[in-house]
């Protein structure tokens, strides 16, 4: 069976086709809402307060490079909040969206931020290599790697200026970016591939991707394909040019309305919906005690990074 993460269409019936799969039971919600109350609490108090955690500690990291002497410092770009157990962005546009602009492929838009808007950036970048290493190598100190019990590797800086403030805030290094990890990005990773291998959504996505070859568009098996497919009539790739503007437009449109019609015939969006709501839930029963402790963590880390920081 072919995987693949789930997204949204309209029927296959709607074109008169007749070899797209039966559509795929969507799950019930989950239940058992009282359980891991206490860690969805302290979840949504981490995002409340994860950035200003990251805040406290980058400057007190600045502040102890100037006390080694440092003058232009390394620019950190810290990104905008995102919520890591929210449902990823996988649904297909609908019928009507992707008639009219596709995949939206060619379609620029302006970020409200970028590495390039930061402060001290030019000043940064006008320092001799061998300052900027030296630079890295006092805030960063040791870099060291540990294992995770499924195998993952995390990096940790003990020493230097990173280690140091690491560690006088939350003690052992390796125990906060353990925690940080499972309540942020590693719980981001489990949930996209638990989603993606499910085998309700696995088997929702191959009758997505049996639907759009029989209208042509062969070789894709999973959404993500499509919408490669479409880039390519405007990039090109595999041997073949790009088209020109007006019939590459017309063949994205024509790929993402396929997508579209195919999806909500097996019911993607619906199925991927509920089975994330399960994953989710389910993560936050399972790692509950880590999410409250990481709390715990980063809000005394906060309280004593700002004790130290009014005492200059």
């Amino acid at each position: 069976m072919r995987g693949g993460i789930a997204v949204a269409g309209v029927a296959c019936l709607m074109l008169g086709l007749t070899s797209c799969t039966s559509p795929a039971k969507v799950p019930s919600p989950a239940t058992g809402a009282t359980v891991g109350r206490h860690g969805e609490a302290a979840y949504r108090e981490v995002r409340q307060r994860v950035r200003e955690a990251e805040e406290v500690k980058e400057r007190l990291i600045e502040r102890c490079m100037t006390d080694k002497g440092f003058t232009v410092h390394h620019p950190v770009w810290l990104p905008p909040e995102v919520d890591p157990l929210a449902y990823p962005d996988v649904d297909a546009p609908s019928v009507g969206e992707a008639e009219r602009t596709g995949y939206g492929i060619g379609r620029g838009h302006t970020p409200t931020s970028t590495k390039e808007d930061l402060p001290g950036l030019a000043e940064w970048t006008q320092l001799p290599q061998t300052e900027r290493e030296r630079y890295l190598r006092e805030r960063e100190g040791r870099v060291d790697e540990f294992a995770l019990e499924d195998g993952t590797r995390l990096s940790v800086s003990r020493g230097g200026c990173a280690g140091e403030v690491v560690t006088s805030l939350y003690g052992d290094p390796a125990a906060y970016v353990r925690l940080r990890w499972l309540t942020d990005g590693g719980a981001a990773n489990h949930l996209r591939f638990a989603l993606r291998d499910d085998p309700r959504v696995r088997d929702a996505t191959a009758g997505w991707a049996e639907c759009v070859g029989s209208q042509g568009f062969q070789g894709v098996s999973v959404p993500e394909d499509a919408q490669e497919l479409a880039s390519m009539a405007y990039l090109g790739g595999e041997g073949a040019l790009p088209l020109e503007p007006t019939a590459a437009r017309e063949r994205e449109v024509a790929i993402a309305t396929a997508h579209a019609r195919c999806a909500e015939n097996e019911r993607l969006n619906e199925i991927s919906r509920a089975v994330f709501g399960e994953l989710r839930a389910s993560y936050v029963v399972e790692h509950e005690t880590e999410i409250i402790a990481y709390r715990d963590l980063i809000v005394a880390g906060i309280d004593r990074a700002q004790r130290q920081l009014q005492t200059g």
